[in-house]
């Protein structure tokens, strides 16, 4: 049968002084090196590495959600730029209206196991009652007979 799975990657209603995001992680990071790396400048209350839902790979960043706004502060600031294997990281503040409730553009819906039943306009047409569409990917039906899609 079809599966249905949707992931809102950034961290839910926190608040928005202590929810970072961090780009440009090395593919070799899991969620414990990760939060070791900003431990060193404080709390950490909640991590989410972003994965390929489908092969589980790291997409190369996350969120951090630090117990304060000045520990959220000091990790911009001490690690802003921090060059690992020849990667400089960018860490700032997670988008705002996402934390707030908002609306966010990073909810993404994986879809699976509907074979060649489904094309990219009926996908569409099946997600518009459910608010903006902002992109839709269906994946080769030859490297993925079951059926793979997503919808952000």
């Amino acid at each position: 049968p079809p599966v249905i799975m949707m992931k809102n990657m950034n961290l839910l209603k926190e608040d928005a002084s202590r929810n970072l995001i961090v780009n440009y992680l090395p593919t070799t990071y899991d969620e414990k090196r990760f939060k070791d790396l900003f431990s060193v400048h404080g709390t950490v209350e909640k991590i989410k590495l972003i994965t390929d839902p489908v092969s589980g790979a790291s997409r190369c960043y996350g969120f951090i959600v630090m117990s304060s706004a000045a520990e959220a502060q000091r990790a911009i600031r001490e690690l802003s730029g921090f060059d690992i294997n020849g990667k400089k990281l960018r860490v700032a503040y997670a988008q705002p209206s996402a934390v707030n409730g908002g609306p966010s553009p990073s909810i993404n819906v994986f879809l699976s196991g509907f074979g060649s039943a489904l094309n990219e306009h009926q996908i569409r047409e099946l997600a518009a009652p459910h608010g903006e569409i902002i992109e839709v990917s269906v994946m080769d039906t030859t490297k993925h007979p079951g059926g793979v899609g997503f919808v952000r």
